[in-house]
């Protein structure tokens, strides 16, 4: 039998401070997102980042569990995902790992995993289309170990970044046209998350070009829409002139100078509606928007946990032109 890993950064399992404190201990603790060294990563995690952070990240994560009747969208699509997959593959085993929602997670989703029965490989499938130090390496490099740990005697394999895949590229045009179709868009901005250019570099000389790879899926998505005027890239969340811009936050008032008013953004490489795609861009990017003057800005839905979705992962942890042997 093959066994799957589905893995993301995760989310805080709810908005209450333990939970909040938890998660940004870990994931800020992560040496590949702050790559200071210990014990300086530490301290500065848990005596300065956290502490003066804390309330503002409690008040965001619980706007957006309010959203989703109490429950953190990532989270509660990943568990489809792994529901529907469990329930439609029944040859194969899927175990879902949120890598920084506790400091046992990997533990726990590779013994979800072993406690399905015996499996002659096992294969990681980071829920990430672009390759980055933070998201994509961080679940590789902590899962890998332990998954051979676990299973000596078992092949593992891992899905490659899957940026130009053409049954990802089909998904997310399919979401587009839903709403091209009703509405006369003036631009089309592609947002990804922003990375600090020092992550961008270490990247390039590992091989792989972050911004190369956002830029390839965004020419590939416009070919389809050459009515409209304009195609932009931007890159959100980018905290200062050390990481990657133009600032999603602020190049959408910068296209609103230049006549922009009717605005869709779509969020690339976010495989599943979270945070960043729900409330700084769906709410407040939009609010900002429409009160400095801007008349729509709307947002793609994620492929999140549809039927489509499902099938596109089954399939893509499943090709042997995605997967590679490690």
């Amino acid at each position: 039998m093959k066994g799957f890993i589905i893995a993301t950064i995760g989310t805080p399992q709810n908005a209450t401070k333990p939970a909040v404190e938890l998660y940004l201990k870990n994931f800020l603790g992560d040496k590949h997102v702050i790559s200071a060294p210990q014990p300086f990563r530490k301290r500065l995690v848990e005596r300065i980042i956290i502490p003066n952070h804390i309330s503002e990240s409690m008040q965001r994560y619980e706007q957006l569990q309010n959203m989703f009747d109490g429950k953190m969208p990532l989270r509660m699509y990943c568990q489809m995902l792994e529901q529907k997959l469990n329930e439609q593959y029944t040859n194969s085993a899927f175990s879902v790992l949120q890598l920084h929602e506790s400091s046992d997670s990997v533990t726990k989703a590779i013994a979800s995993l072993s406690a399905r029965g015996h499996f002659d490989e096992i294969v990681l499938v980071p829920l990430y289309p672009h390759r980055t130090l933070s998201s994509y390496d961080s679940v590789v490099d902590y899962t890998l170990g332990p998954l051979r740990q676990t299973f000596p005697q078992a092949l593992i394999s891992l899905v490659k970044p899957y940026f130009s895949n053409t049954q990802y590229i089909e998904l997310l045009q399919q979401r587009m046209a839903l709403l091209v179709a009703q509405h006369n868009y003036d631009a089309i901005l592609y947002s990804y998350h922003s990375i600090p250019h020092v992550h961008q570099s270490y990247g390039v000389l590992k091989g792989y070009d972050y911004r190369k790879q956002c830029t390839q899926t965004a020419n590939i998505l416009a070919q389809q829409y050459p009515f409209i005027p304009r195609h932009e890239v931007a890159f959100q969340s980018a905290m200062g002139r050390k990481w990657l811009t133009p600032s999603t936050e602020r190049f959408v008032f910068d296209l609103l100078r230049k006549g922009i008013k009717q605005l869709l953004v779509v969020t690339p490489g976010f495989l599943t509606d979270c945070l960043e795609t729900v409330l700084d861009i769906g709410i407040t990017l939009r609010n900002e928007f429409i009160e400095a003057g801007g008349e729509r800005l709307d947002v793609t839905p994620a492929l999140n946990a549809d039927d489509d979705t499902v099938r596109f992962i089954y399939e893509l942890a499943n090709s042997p032109q995605a997967i590679k042997y490690v």
